[in-house]
């Protein structure tokens, strides 16, 4: 009778234990289902005028960061289509492992465009600043580069990002007046000091810029709408789901 009552205690509780182990499932599936659902139904077009980064209180709307998204985008499908031009997004997808500095294509993508974007804008704001103003050679540049740029985008792309050639043209002006300023400050400071050669120490990557000139100004990141940016699929492979 006591092996009886044993063997009966020991089916209820492997079924106690099944039937956690299965309510846990499913609590993680409808999670990630939820999550799934969520990623999807962000609509890129509603947060247009949404702030991706501030730098000193100046905010870079989603529009405007849609240039960067285009530039880096534009950049990497190229080498997607010289990895795979039968499913390009599967070049989007590649993880390259360096221990803590591992990462998808597309995050890094997405963050090589962040990072242009906020040193483009400190440059910018660091020239207005200095009462810089576009000479008439710059302003010719600034209207051939933003035609360029919008010239080569085809419609769906303006579309998805909201841009228009003026929005392209007040970044393009911006640029130019930031690329002025950078080339004097490199003319004169030692901008070497952290092992960097002069050519690259200004990049967004560039030890001097990190060590030096990046921190003097306050960055805040709109984190929650940057998560949700699918890059890889906004101006490029348009309506592929990430795999």
């Amino acid at each position: 009778m006591r092996k009886k009552n044993g063997d009966r205690a020991n089916v209820k509780k492997g079924l106690a234990v099944f039937f956690i182990l299965f309510l846990l499932l499913a609590v993680f599936s409808v999670f990630s289902m939820y999550r799934r659902y969520q990623r999807e139904r962000f609509a890129y077009e509603d947060h247009l005028e949404d702030a991706v980064i501030q730098i000193d209180g100046e905010a870079v709307t989603l529009r405007r960061f849609g240039y960067y998204i285009y530039k880096v985008e534009d950049f990497v499908q190229q080498q997607a289509l010289l990895y795979d031009k039968n499913d390009p997004v599967q070049y989007w997808n590649v993880h390259f492992s360096a221990g803590a500095d591992s990462v998808f294509m597309r995050d890094y993508a997405k963050e090589i465009a962040m990072e242009t974007c906020i040193r483009d804008l400190i440059y910018a704001q660091r020239a207005r600043e200095e009462g810089y103003a576009l000479s008439a050679e710059e302003e010719q540049q600034a209207l051939e580069r933003s035609r360029n740029v919008f010239d080569g985008m085809e419609p769906a792309q303006r579309d998805a990002t909201g841009l228009t050639w003026e929005d392209i043209l007040y970044i393009e002006r911006d640029k130019l007046i930031g690329e002025r300023y950078a080339d004097n400050y490199l003319a004169s400071h030692d901008v070497t000091v952290y092992g960097d050669s002069a050519s690259g120490a200004l990049s967004y990557d560039g030890a001097y810029y990190l060590q030096v000139i990046k921190p003097q100004h306050t960055v805040i990141l709109n984190e929650d709408l940057i998560r949700r940016l699918s890059v890889g699929t906004i101006t490029v492979n348009m309506g592929r789901a990430e795999k």
